[in-house]
């Protein structure tokens, strides 16, 4: 007897490959400003169970705003893509724009000093009170000018050049010399040979000021020769220097009272009154 088999065929499914999950960079910010905007315990929690996310997607994608890779996975613009620039190289761009207008400000200033001391040193005026004045020489000083212009005229005439016609002035030249150019070729080299620390010219304006006062010399002199507006002027700056009395110069009023001791003695008429009282009488005595 023949035996029936009967096959039944088991139904099989095949499962579908899992896919892994992708998220775009609009998906990415929204969760991140969702999560930002939670500030109840477990609001972050259930944000990620309904999106079925993970806490590590936050930090991963955080890490990635941070460095600004979001913002990046936008929708691209065509076109040459801009070289990334280093802070470094916009401080160096700025300190030279900085170096480049300080150059030009002090190649300026440079120009206006010098102007100003060329037109200094040629111009020749009048005293800064406006008022011309006479400054005596000694003889001392009148000597030793008039040696040196000798030796000027000397040294012009085996060059084959003018006699120079000013005191001080360049060599081989007739322009007068700068201020800078005598305190350096002249002054300090004077003041070096002398021994003495450096001190403006300016300084012999005082010196000289005051040795006429150790000397004597009336303060109204005194006033002249420095040009002020007034001895009262000179008074307040040098009155210091002035010799101070002392007890002898009253002393000396009673020396002309004893040369002469019948000055103040009391004779006939001229007999002065002795109280008030007879000072009111004499007043009071009616007119003969």
């Amino acid at each position: 007897m023949d035996a029936q088999v009967t096959v039944v065929a088991e139904d099989v499914q095949v499962a579908a490959k899992a896919r892994r999950r992708t998220y775009t960079a609009e998906y990415k910010r929204r969760i991140l400003k969702e999560a930002d905007a939670c500030t109840t315990p477990g609001a972050v929690g259930a944000l990620l169970r309904r999106e079925g996310l993970y806490s590590s997607h936050l930090v991963v994608w955080r890490r990635a705003r941070g460095r600004g890779e979001l913002a990046g996975l936008a929708p691209k613009q065509r076109g040459r893509k801009p070289a990334p620039v280093d802070a470094r190289d916009r401080k160096i761009t700025e300190l030279e724009r900085q170096l480049a207008a300080m150059t030009g400000r002090a190649q300026r200033a440079e120009a206006l000093v010098d102007a100003q001391k060329n037109l200094a040193a040629l111009r020749v005026s009048v005293p800064k009170s406006g008022k011309a004045r006479r400054v005596e020489m000694s003889r001392q000083l009148t000597r030793v000018l008039a040696d040196g212009k000798s030796f000027q005229e000397a040294e012009a005439a085996l060059a084959g050049h003018a006699a120079p016609t000013r005191v001080f002035q360049h060599p081989g030249t007739a322009t007068p010399i700068r201020d800078d150019a005598w305190r350096n070729n002249v002054w300090t080299p004077m003041l070096r040979r002398a021994e003495l620390r450096y001190r403006k010219p300016h300084t012999l304006r005082h010196t000289f000021a005051s040795l006429l006062i150790e000397g004597g010399e009336a303060l109204k002199y005194v006033q002249e020769q420095l040009g002020h507006h007034s001895p009262a002027f000179t008074l307040a700056v040098y009155g210091h220097l002035l010799p101070r009395g002392d007890r002898r110069a009253v002393d000396r009023l009673d020396d002309a009272t004893e040369r002469n001791p019948r000055a103040t003695e009391r004779t006939g008429s001229d007999a002065l009154p002795n109280n008030s009282m007879e000072i009111h009488g004499e007043v009071s005595l009616p007119a003969h």
